[in-house]
């Protein structure tokens, strides 16, 4: 697995795939770096250990690969390996999208090098393409609100902000912005 510090800078014809559960050793180190590195500043290192300690050990992300209506998409290259990765979920959607079939992405992250680079851009449109094969019409994620890039990002990229929930880390809980996309046919 490619680090950060070993990253070329460069990358040569990204893919993107699905992941199955014989990738969740793999899956589960880089996810978890990512995770880390979006959260370490701010939060207690304490309350940051215990939640990747349970969400990403490789367990929880075989079980998570293995979940019925759940897929991983990850984007690679055969320069520097995984660049970044988004979790699609077929969870109840909240309230902004009532009567909806509706598609979560419940984790969607690109390593930093990669930031500003169209890497995030062919993910998401991965997770539209996703959507759209399910006969979903909607995707739903939530967003930490202090987090201004990934706001401009998902809004640049046709998400509306549609209401707030909690997510809890540790001791700390965050109302996040529920963001929503409608996809059917557009």
């Amino acid at each position: 697995m490619t680090t950060t510090q070993e990253v070329t800078h460069r990358f040569a014809s990204p893919r993107v795939m699905a992941l199955s559960a014989s990738d969740a050793e793999r899956y589960s180190a880089f996810a978890e770096r990512l995770f880390r590195e979006t959260y370490a500043d701010g939060y207690d290192p304490a309350d940051v250990e215990a939640y990747v300690s349970h969400a990403f050990s490789p367990e929880q992300q075989m079980a998570e690969l293995n979940e019925p209506g759940g897929r991983v998409l990850v984007i690679e290259d055969s320069l520097n390996g995984l660049l970044g990765f988004a979790h699609l979920r077929q969870t109840p959607p909240p309230e902004a999208l009532t009567g909806r079939s509706a598609l979560e992405i419940s984790r969607f992250y690109v390593d930093r090098p990669w930031h500003g680079r169209g890497i995030a851009r062919v993910l998401m449109s991965a997770c539209v393409a996703e959507a759209r094969s399910r006969v979903a019409d909607a995707l739903w994620l939530l967003v930490y609100q202090n987090n201004g890039r990934a706001v401009a990002f998902y809004e640049k990229n046709g998400f509306h902000r549609a209401g707030t929930q909690p997510f809890k880390l540790g001791s700390r809980v965050d109302q996040d912005w529920v963001m929503v996309r409608l996809v059917g046919g557009s």
